[in-house]
């Protein structure tokens, strides 16, 4: 069984599945190694079997050809050898009948089972990469759309103190719907947060995090300063 980190189980974690798959797939080739050595094994004891038959065939007929206690002596070690050889030709039916056939019929019911449960953790697991792939996508629009808002928001406090180029409706009516846009986004995060979806989030999501609340932070910085600037 494969070594997880202490109070952890290897199964668990972003790879869990496939190591299980690993783990039930090393099981399954086992379970057929072992299955092919007793199959073996049989083949093996039918096959002495027969051997002891033969020899127990060719025994009786010295036994008829002797005379005395040589011929009974002889009856006697032909008995023998059908009655072993018998022992071992049951002990090969058995052993097909008993334990080969049960383990590859477990052997083929699990590799059904299985299948049917990896075909459905493959569909899932493409259509989870999907919506990571389109979250990837939103975030880097969020960003864009961050890198927007401040640029406007610049120009929109500098148009207010009289500096730099006068903003047309246009562009106040885009600043304010990208301000709009970028407000929304801190909600949903910080109801992300309030909720517990992001106590664990991936490395990606707490850097767009920080990507928007910097560039809030500098907006209202630059705000600041554009208001104190004139008395300074």
């Amino acid at each position: 069984m494969p070594q997880g980190t202490p109070g952890k189980s290897p199964f668990q974690g972003s790879v869990g599945f496939e190591e299980l798959r690993k783990y039930i797939k090393q099981g399954g080739d086992t379970c057929k190694d072992i299955s092919c050595i007793l199959q073996e094994r049989s083949e093996l004891e039918a096959l002495y079997a027969k051997g002891l038959g033969k020899l127990s065939v060719k025994t009786a007929k010295v036994a008829k050809e002797s005379l005395g206690t040589l011929s009974q002596a002889y009856q006697a070690v032909a008995a023998e050898l059908e009655t072993e050889g018998e022992l071992h030709k049951t002990f090969a039916i058995d052993l097909v009948e008993e334990i080969i056939k049960p383990l590859r019929a477990a052997i083929e019911a699990q590799h059904k089972a299985r299948k049917g449960v990896e075909n459905t953790v493959d569909k899932l697991s493409k259509s989870l990469n999907d919506l990571r792939l389109t979250e990837s996508k939103a975030k880097k629009n969020c960003y864009v759309c961050a890198k927007d808002n401040e640029r406007m928001q610049v120009q929109l406090l500098d148009a207010k103190v009289g500096r730099g180029k006068i903003l047309s409706d246009k562009d106040t009516a885009k600043a304010f719907l990208s301000s709009v846009i970028l407000h929304s986004v801190f909600l949903l995060f910080w109801l992300e947060g309030s909720l517990g979806r992001g106590k664990e989030a991936d490395g990606q999501t707490l850097e767009t995090k920080s990507i928007f609340f910097r560039s809030e932070e500098r907006r209202v910085g630059k705000e600041c300063r554009s208001r104190w600037s004139p008395y300074h």
